[in-house]
């Protein structure tokens, strides 16, 4: 008896580390405000990503954009407060200042699941820090 519930603590513990860790479903709001969210002047600079990468946020007159390394810029809008998603649903961004000034920051990102999956739309989310260069 004493087995069988041990086996259950321990499953109920392992799904909870599995639900902690599921990938969020990155959708662009329905009602797309395209202005400058009232924070995100404070972001613009680049970033570096735990995976090595950078991120660098900038704008262009009212809108938002996300480059990763030195590729094509993404559009991203606001989705609440130090909340962001890329217009092509290929990020999702949470950044903020610490009381210490430092800002950090999660993003994740979409990609092809392997490189047979290039062409089948099939794509997984990796999760990254980021923080201030």
């Amino acid at each position: 008896m004493s087995r069988i519930l041990l086996g259950m603590i321990v499953g109920v513990i392992s799904m909870a580390a599995v639900a902690q860790e599921v990938a969020p479903v990155i959708s662009v709001p329905a009602a797309l405000h395209r202005g400058l969210s009232a924070d995100f002047d404070t972001y613009i600079g680049v970033y570096e990503l735990s995976n090595g990468q950078t991120l660098a946020l900038t704008t262009h007159w009212t809108r938002m954009y996300a480059t990763l390394d030195s590729g094509k810029k993404i559009e991203i809008v606001s989705t609440g407060k130090n909340s962001y998603v890329a217009l092509n649903r290929q990020l999702k961004m949470t950044i903020g200042r610490r009381d210490d000034g430092e800002v950090k920051g999660e993003l994740w990102l979409a990609q092809p699941a392997n490189m047979a999956d290039l062409n089948d739309g099939h794509t997984v989310f990796t999760k990254v820090m980021l923080a201030q260069q």
